[in-house]
Order: structure tokens, then C-alpha cells, then sequence
């Protein structure tokens, strides 16, 4: 039987989690609870002062049982702020959360107050969550008015607020346009702990459910940003679930964007199979994308292996994407296998292009030697004529672009 030494922060939250959900349930012993606020003081300074163990969690039981008083909840918080130190980040959470269920807006105001970010944001956040469950229009109000106060923590706030909104049920149309108009890092921050909350507690389905319902015309790109998150978070483990939720996307940015980043993320795992999942796949962005950056991440990882898988493709094997970032991770150092990555390219434009970018960096470090593989019999005359013709459509394009008048200012 556990006594009241030190344990992990993880069991102590288990413990205090259970213990406090069989006191509400049950209700404590009166005899033992805190009753006044000065007994829940007391109950709570008790507390700070013990290890994580037994002892601690018992004494946080009793403080919070009958949690419905505003004199109790306005006690405790004087204890807390007499060193906001002091207690975990848990121990605020459950006292914030107990209190929100009776008074949301007393306990945001009162928590606001505190002059110290990481527990203000750690218990408001857990306030806006449990509000946001039964009242979400009014607890982004409080978000919204309290912001500027926030400071470097406002993406935890906004986090707590999108997991208690998306909880609800209610309003659910207005989630996704109040998450993509915060700034940059709010906005990844509070999106990815929401998908995080819903593939954890509901499955990949529910996160791929609410993407869809993701209204057009929003902010930042922000169908861009839950495509890309999705792909990133289920892609090493669900890879070919979430590559068909992304197909019917395939001919749009988002998804094509979501094929990008899970190439990457299935290469991790098992780059064989991400490649082998192109075989038969249609010829567009989507594939391009997905090939590019899955075998880019495999090259990187390991690229005998990568190479060996290259040189043995199947003749109907798409294998652009391939070449192409053989030749750009070769360029710097390599430039005749560069260059020869490029030649295999079959896009013609493609190929052109990527020859272009090799034989240029090749030249300023060593030109005769660029220009001698480039005349050499391994070249084709019709690749280099494409390559000369891709020049001269690129220095026209430059010249033309040079010959624009000015734009003049505002008048």
C-alpha cells in the first residue's frame, strides 16, 4: 500500500483525479471535509506542504468538497497566491476546474489577477474549457476580453477554450473561424491540442470528420493548417487511413498540402511502403508532392538504401519526385551525380529545370568541368537542346519582366 512518500507526478494526478471524482460522487465524510473556508485553507496549505502522495491528495480532496461556496473558492485562492509556486500545475487546474462549474466568470476574473503567466495560464485555460463545455459563445468573450492580459501564454488559453467548445457540441460552426483568426503560434498551438484531444479520446475519424466541416474562405490558410496537422499527427501510424480521407482532396491545396506532409511522416515509419503506395497512384501535384517529400525523408534517413530502392523501380514506377530530390540533396556536394539524378527525370520541364539548378551551382565552383559533362555523350542532344530552350524562355521572361515601367506611387 502506497504511504505518503514521494511518488511520480503522473500517479499523484491518477490519485487526486479518483479520489476527488468518489468524494464528488459519493460525497465526503463531514466530519472530515472542509466545511468552512477556513478549514479548506487549511485543508489546502496542508497540502502544499506535503509530497506528492497520499497525504497531499486527501488534503486536496477535502478542500475542494463543496466547492459551490464563493467564500471557499475566494480562500483557497489566497492560499495559492501566497507562493503561485508552490502548487503543480495540476493542483491549479482542479481547483480552477471545480470552481468554473459554479462560477466560470468569478473564477476567470479571480485568476486573471495573478501577476505570475504559467499558473495563470495553466488554471485560466482550465477555467475556459469547462466554461466553454456548457457556454462557449460566452467563454470566447472572456477570452476576447481578457486577451491583451495573457501575454506569451495566450495559445494555452485559446487551447483550453477550443477543447471545452468542440466538447459542447454547441455552436459548432464557429470553432474552426475563431482558431484560424489567432496569430501564427496561438493558431498551431490551440489546433494541435484540439486534434490531439479528439484522435486521443475519439478516434482519427472524429478529426477528420471535423476538418471536413471546415467552412471556406477562412484565415491563414487554415483548412491548410488542420490538413497538414492530421497527416503529421496519424500519418507514422494510421498512413493509409489518412491517405484515403485525403483523396478526395487530392485536386485541392489542402490536400495536397496534407500529401506533402504525410510522405514525410509514413517515411519514418516504414519508407518502403509509403514508396510502394504510389504504384498506380494518378500522375498529378498530389503524388508529386507525397513522392518528393516521402523519398526526400527516406534519402535523408538512408540513402543507399534509398538509392538501391530508386535503381530497382518498376519501368511504370513514378519516380520524378525521386530523382528530383536525389539531385537537389546531391547538388552541393556531388554535382555530377546531381546531374545525372536529373537527367532521369521524364518531365521534360521538370528535367530542364532541374538541370538548370544543378549545372548552374555546378559552374560558379568548377565551370569546364559542367560543361564537359554537359557535352559529353551521356547527354542527349534533345535534352540539351530542351535545356537550352528552357534558358532561353527563362532570360526572355527576365527581359520582359525588366522592361515593365516602374509602378508609380500614390498620388
Amino acid at each position: 500500500m502506497m504511504t505518503g512518500k514521494w511518488i511520480t507526478t503522473a500517479l499523484f494526478r491518477a490519485l487526486v483525479t479518483l479520489s476527488v471524482a468518489g468524494a464528488l460522487m459519493a460525497g465526503c465524510d463531514q466530519s472530515q471535509s472542509a466545511g468552512s473556508p477556513e478549514r479548506a485553507s487549511e485543508h489546502v496549505a496542508k497540502a502544499l506542504g506535503q509530497p506528492l502522495g497520499v497525504e497531499r491528495a486527501s488534503a486536496w480532496v477535502f478542500a475542494l468538497d463543496g466547492m459551490d461556496s464563493a467564500a471557499k473558492a475566494n480562500a483557497i485562492a489566497e492560499v495559492l497566491e501566497r507562493d503561485l509556486q508552490a502548487p503543480e500545475s495540476y493542483e491549479l487546474k482542479l481547483f480552477a476546474g471545480q470552481w468554473a462549474r459554479s462560477d466560470p466568470e468569478a473564477a476567470f476574473e479571480r485568476v486573471m489577477s495573478w501577476d505570475r503567466p504559467l499558473p495563470r495560464a495553466a488554471a485560466g485555460s482550465e477555467i475556459l474549457e469547462v466554461w466553454a463545455r456548457s457556454q462557449p459563445l460566452a467563454a470566447r468573450q472572456a477570452y476576447e476580453a481578457w486577451s491583451p492580459s495573457m501575454e506569451e501564454e495566450k495559445g494555452n488559453f485559446a487551447a483550453g477554450l477550443a477543447l471545452g467548445w468542440v466538447d459542447s457540441g454547441l455552436e459548432p460552426d464557429g470553432l474552426a473561424p475563431f482558431l484560424s483568426e489567432l496569430k501564427d503560434w496561438d493558431r498551431e498551438k490551440a489546433t494541435r491540442t484540439l486534434l490531439d484531444r479528439l484522435i486521443e479520446q475519439e478516434g482519427l475519424e472524429a478529426a477528420m470528420q471535423w476538418a471536413d466541416r471546415i467552412p471556406d474562405g477562412l484565415e491563414h490558410g487554415y483548412r491548410h493548417l488542420v490538413f497538414r496537422k492530421i497527416a503529421l499527427t496519424a500519418g507514422p501510424t494510421q498512413p493509409e487511413v489518412v491517405a484515403a480521407w485525403l483523396e478526395k482532396s487530392r485536386d485541392v491545396r489542402w490536400g495536397q498540402s496534407g500529401f506533402r506532409v504525410l510522405g514525410r511522416a509514413w517515411a519514418k515509419q516504414d519508407p518502403e511502403a509509403a514508396m510502394a503506395w504510389t504504384a498506380n497512384q494518378e500522375n498529378d501535384r498530389a503524388l508529386f508532392l507525397f513522392a518528393k517529400s516521402a523519398f526526400g525523408q527516406w534519402y535523408r534517413d538512408n540513402p543507399e538504401a534509398a538509392w538501391g530502392w530508386l535503381q530497382a523501380a518498376p519501368e511504370d514506377q513514378y519516380v520524378d519526385g525521386s530523382y528530383l530530390m536525389v539531385a537537389l540533396y546531391e547538388k552541393p556536394t556531388r554535382p555530377r551525380m546531381a546531374a545525372e539524378a536529373a537527367l532521369k527525370i521524364r518531365d521534360g520541364a521538370m528535367r530542364a529545370d532541374t538541370l538548370n539548378k544543378v549545372l548552374g551551382d555546378w559552374a560558379a565552383v568548377n565551370p569546364e568541368q559542367a560543361q564537359t559533362w554537359l557535352d559529353s555523350e551521356s547527354v542527349p542532344e534533345a535534352v540539351r537542346s530542351e535545356l537550352k530552350a528552357f534558358r532561353q524562355q527563362r532570360a526572355a521572361g527576365h527581359k520582359a519582366q525588366m522592361a515593365k515601367p516602374a509602378r508609380r506611387g500614390a498620388q
